[in-house]
């Protein structure tokens, strides 16, 4: 029965709208508004209320972003060049801005990755073709029911703030805009808490159709490998307006959790990942192996499954699982009437009408996606001819998304499999791609192996191709063989190339450090999970992704690991440690399978052996569990990493300064200080700052006196706490953080008496700041430290406390106040938080956010400091 059927008395109605534990509606002329759109539902006025809400949501507006102005030429000569360069700079701040991962395909890959040079003409004759073919009708009805229906009570309750609110940050800043412009951040500026949206979607729900003011959709081409000029080569991805997505991503979510997919799909589902599927294929063949029994495997192409599938068949889908009549009128509608234009460097195609395939880029479509193509799992599962394991648990089929594999025990009964996914393929309307498709089979014989014997497998009348004995094919990006597994052989080389590739780009080197901590090394450290590597060469890896990590940041190249493979939360660089973190994965994903909720996987995963797989990958790595929690694990290696670096001699912090304090590294992922500054302020980390003492070490008989004075040996404590000739810039900056003290108290009403002199027995103090606030005062000494020791900051402290102990009572006499507190005010030369100051700024009611701010302004000058000095 539909919704609106069910909800019939005028609070109900309200209630539902609203939703059910909402903190409340925010606005009372939002609210007036939603208490027309409900008098107009229980009128039964459908379309005037949804075209009620496309008023609401015309409210938003979009954030755009302020154009940076252009600068003017540098005259004649080569101006063309300048010009190019500039070019290519745009272009790649402009991409890492907005599309990080398309900019390294497009650094590491070549520029044909990302620039298509397909004419719009080409692109609009065959996504027409593709898209407005009709959806031919597709009956599920003789197909092995799935193992439990649908919950539709879970999909049509009322949607809250909070799945709302949940739903927006999950979706990254970054994600693109739809037609309309709009993007999340638009979004969380027009509604913070997500209960606006929340009763807009339950609008939505409620009666089973969205506006078409959210309806327009925009689509791209990925590029995907080969032929450039191949339309087949180019994935679409079709972007829908954010308000749309953000609706999607909520129902995306209750339909997962609602809807019991067979086990054997392991693609966008909670929990699964790509590592299992390929820990399932080597667990099957080395269980083969092991017991001396033959085994057939075949990696099958969908081809343009998400482009073709037929809206019908999602339907059919649906009914399969028992979908309400309201559940099947919403999915229905999400796609009534859809159209898109592609956009490409050549221009933008005309409208084409979207009659089938599921929208690539829409929060919805892989639950579609799975729902649709769960009846090929339950058929091969229950008709098929499967492998069997030694405790006869029974494998003939597995799935990620549209890569889908078979198992059998021969060729014979594997060709038996692949006809019944031909079934399922001739019913739902799609096509399987035998050129894309590869098999091989085992066959043990005395003491050897005889791999693919006969003729080959066929999908009708055309063969899979054999993967022969040192032949590899990729299935879930992994390369896979009849004997092992493989990893491309020199991954070394792999890194130094795109490394090589990415310092030679346009951008800045925190930009470089980014994308290689991000999206380079990701990318390899999947492949290598996936793999065997061996300690040397993770080790190998990482010593090549340190080495340019220094030369982009411009470190000199004795600054320690440990410092670079530090989290930044701990003061560190952060880059990652392929030699911590490969292991990590392959213990990770190996733990997920044997800890599965699903008794299915669980039971493969102890069928193929993963549990003893598990123990020698933990002794060879020297891991220690309990490997159900994982996170322990990782705060484990976590603090080994920085106790390793605290713990060093020249280059170490001396003290826990920068540990998981935000203040105090809050700038290390913030674009604050310019390439340089941040050069300069890693090497005060590390204490690799070119002083005469740091330019010393290993060197006997070199002049260490300070350059300026000449009183004392050139440390970086001296510069910046002692020598005479930047002594104004020591003041200047000891002022600053006096400043903001004032200027924040200030603002909380406090009265402010600075560097007043009190008399005590003969002698005078004079405090930095006194503050004056009803029956209180506070008295404040802030101070500027070098961090020499773990408690230089602490008994810095500690000493202004003594100091001025004297003059409690005379302050409390003079003022009138009855409670006086006395607070030294330290903050490390590095921009180091004492965490003792938070106590001022609570005394003070100052927002400890603004620790951050004062952290970075000593830190500011004392780059300024050393750069005076250098200068001199």
């Amino acid at each position: 029965m539909a919704v609106s059927e069910t909800v019939t008395d005028p609070e109900a109605f309200w209630d539902f709208v609203t939703g059910a534990r909402n903190s409340g509606v925010e606005g009372e002329s939002h609210q007036k508004t939603l208490q027309v759109l409900v008098d107009l539902l229980q009128e039964g006025n459908v379309e005037r209320a949804c075209s009620q809400v496309s008023e609401i949501l015309a409210d938003i507006t979009p954030v755009t972003k302020p154009q940076s102005k252009s600068k003017k030429g540098q005259g004649p000569k080569n101006r063309r060049k300048s010009q190019a360069k500039a070019e290519a700079y745009r272009h790649a701040q402009q991409l890492f801005e907005t599309n990080k991962k398309s900019l390294v395909a497009e650094l590491l890959e070549g520029a044909e990755s990302t620039k298509c040079p397909l004419s719009v003409e080409t692109v609009y004759e065959a996504y027409k073709a593709r898209f407005e073919t009709e959806s031919p009708e597709v009956d599920m009805s003789h197909f092995p029911p799935p193992v439990n229906g649908m919950d539709c009570d879970n999909i049509l309750k009322p949607i809250t703030g909070e799945e709302v609110y949940k739903a927006v940050r999950k979706t990254r800043p970054d994600s693109a805009s739809g037609p309309d412009k709009i993007d999340v951040r638009s979004i969380r500026k027009w509604d913070p808490r997500g209960i606006k949206l929340a009763a807009v979607f339950n609008i939505f729900l409620l009666t089973g159709k969205v506006p078409d003011a959210v309806r327009p959709n925009r689509s791209i081409l990925l590029y995907k490998g080969g032929e450039t000029t191949q339309v087949g080569n180019w994935r679409p991805l079709t972007i829908g307006c954010m308000v749309l997505r953000l609706y999607t991503k909520v129902l995306a979510a209750r339909f997962m959790f609602a809807t019991p997919i067979s086990p054997c799909q392991r693609g966008f589902v909670s929990g699964g990942s790509c590592n299992e599927n390929v820990h399932l294929v080597e667990g099957l063949v080395r269980d083969a192996k092991r017991r001396n029994k033959p085994i057939g495997v075949c990696f099958l192409d969908l081809a343009k499954a998400f482009d073709t599938v037929s809206h019908k068949h999602v339907l059919a889908g649906l009914t399969r699982f028992g979908a309400s009549k309201h559940v099947t009128r919403i999915v229905e509608d999400l796609y009534r009437g859809a159209s898109t234009r592609f956009t490409i460097p050549d221009g933008t195609t005309g409208e084409i009408e979207m009659k089938r395939g599921v929208k690539q880029g829409d929060p919805l479509s892989p639950v579609l996606f799975n729902i649709a193509l769960d009846p090929l799992f339950c058929l091969v599962e229950k008709a098929g001819v499967p492998y069997e394991l030694e405790d006869g648990t029974p494998v003939s089929v597995a799935g990620y998304a549209d890569d889908t594999m078979v198992v059998s025990n021969n060729k014979n009964d594997l060709q038996a499999n692949i006809n019944l996914v031909e079934e399922f393929c001739r019913a739902a309307k799609l096509k399987l791609n035998a050129k894309k498709s590869y098999a091989y089979t085992i066959r043990p014989i005395a003491k050897t192996y005889v791999v693919n014997c006969g003729d080959q497998l066929r999908i009708e009348a055309e063969a899979i191709t054999w993967i022969e004995p040192g032949d590899t094919a990729k299935y879930l990006g992994v390369e896979q063989s009849p004997w092992i597994r493989k990893v491309k052989d020199n991954p070394t080389e792999d890194l130094k190339s795109w490394c090589s590739k990415l310092g030679r780009a346009p951008l800045k080197g925190r930009q470089k450090l980014l994308l290689l901590s991000r999206h380079v090394l990701p990318k390899l450290k999947y492949r290598l999970a996936n793999s065997d590597p061996s300690k040397e060469v993770l080790a190998g890896l990482d010593s090549v992704s340190r080495e340019y990590t220094k030369r982009w940041m411009n470190l000199p190249a004795c600054v320690s690991s440990a410092f670079l493979h530090c989290s930044v939360q701990d003061g560190g660089v952060g880059l990652p440690s392929l030699a911590t973190e490969v292991p990590l994965d392959k213990i990770g994903s190996m733990s997920r399978l044997i800890g599965s909720q699903d008794g299915h996987v669980k039971r493969l995963a102890k069928a193929i052996g993963i549990e003893e797989q598990l123990e020698t990958t933990c002794r060879r790595w020297e891991i220690r569990r309990p490997l159900n929690k994982m996170r322990c694990v990782v705060n484990e290696i976590r603090k080994r990493r920085r106790v390793e670096w605290e713990n060093l001699g020249s280059q170490g912090p001396r003290g826990p300064y920068w540990r998981r304090c935000r203040a105090s590294n809050g700038w290390m992922r913030r674009d604050v200080l310019s390439e340089g500054e941040h050069t300069v302020a890693l090497q005060l980390r590390t204490n690799t700052y070119p002083t005469r003492e740091a330019m010393s070490r290993g060197r006997k008989g070199t002049n260490v006196m300070c350059r300026r004075c000449g009183q004392s040996v050139e440390t970086l404590g001296h510069i910046t706490g002692q020598c005479l000739a930047v002594k104004g810039n020591r003041i200047k900056r000891h002022n600053k953080v006096c400043g903001i003290l004032v200027s924040a108290a200030q603002s909380q009403s406090w009265e402010v008496m600075i560097e007043p002199h009190f008399k005590v027995e003969d002698k005078t103090y004079i405090p930095d700041l006194v503050f004056l606030r009803g029956e209180q005062a506070v008295i404040v000494d802030p101070t500027v430290v070098w961090e020499s020791n773990s408690n230089s900051l602490s008994e810095a402290a500690r000493k202004k406390v003594v100091k001025y102990n004297p003059i409690l009572k005379t302050v409390k006499d003079l003022t009138g106040k009855s409670s006086v507190l006395l607070f030294g005010f330290p903050v490390g030369g590095r921009g180091t938080w004492c965490r003792g100051n938070n106590k001022v700024l609570d005394a003070l009611g100052i927002p400890r956010s603004k620790a951050q701010y004062i952290c970075l302004t000593v830190l500011g000058d004392t780059l300024r400091m050393l750069r005076v000095f250098m200068d001199k």
